[in-house]
């Protein structure tokens, strides 16, 4: 502005307000830069939503051949038959035909090392993701057969305790039965038996 003032024959006054214009602009030019640099990474987010939509739904109500009682399940016997489960096509079989049986009242514990699936066992007992052969029932129930709702979300079902458990506030009784449904007599004969 100043070296082309003898060509436009500028007042200072104007001058002075075109610097100061000029100065604002490249700040304004930045953040303009910074903007639509955020604007096409925020963009991957709305690729990664579009992605799930278009995912298959999960078979969240089962083939409803089954009709199960209020009360199910009753006994907690579980079966493992020639189980056969992959987390995506390409990948090769994360359970390769594996059966076991545990009967009502029965204890047991799974143990080994890192990626020997034992975690896995988990994600097929509750469907998070659809086994490819084999059955597994609770209480004589193929559980591909039932709703999702009713193989993760029933109060007498199962549950999930993770490796890093979340500590709840509130007493022990509240955390062990939050829905106030047990006597006193029954969570002490629960804690007794544990």
């Amino acid at each position: 502005v100043v070296s082309f003032n003898d060509v436009l024959m500028l007042s200072p006054g104007i001058a002075a307000i075109l610097i100061i214009w000029s100065s604002n602009f490249t700040i304004t030019l930045g953040f303009m830069i910074q903007a639509i640099s955020e604007s096409e990474a925020s963009m991957t987010s709305v690729e990664r939503v579009n992605a799930m939509t278009e995912l298959p739904q999960e078979n969240i109500e089962g083939d409803g051949s089954v009709a199960l009682e209020k009360k199910w399940p009753l006994t907690g016997s579980l079966s493992f038959d020639n189980v056969m489960m992959r987390y995506r096509p390409e990948l090769p079989l994360s359970l390769n035909g594996l059966s076991f049986s545990l009967t009502s009242g029965q204890r047991c514990g799974v143990v080994g090392r890192t990626g020997a699936g034992k975690s896995t066992l988990t994600v097929a007992l509750f469907r998070l993701v659809e086994i490819e052969g084999g059955t597994i029932s609770l209480d004589g129930v193929d559980l591909s057969k039932i709703s999702l709702g009713d193989v993760r979300g029933r109060r007498n079902s199962m549950c999930i305790i993770p490796q890093d458990p979340v500590l709840f506030s509130g007493t022990l009784r509240e955390c062990l039965d939050p829905f106030g449904d047990s006597s006193d007599e029954e969570i002490l004969d629960a804690f007794l038996c544990v």
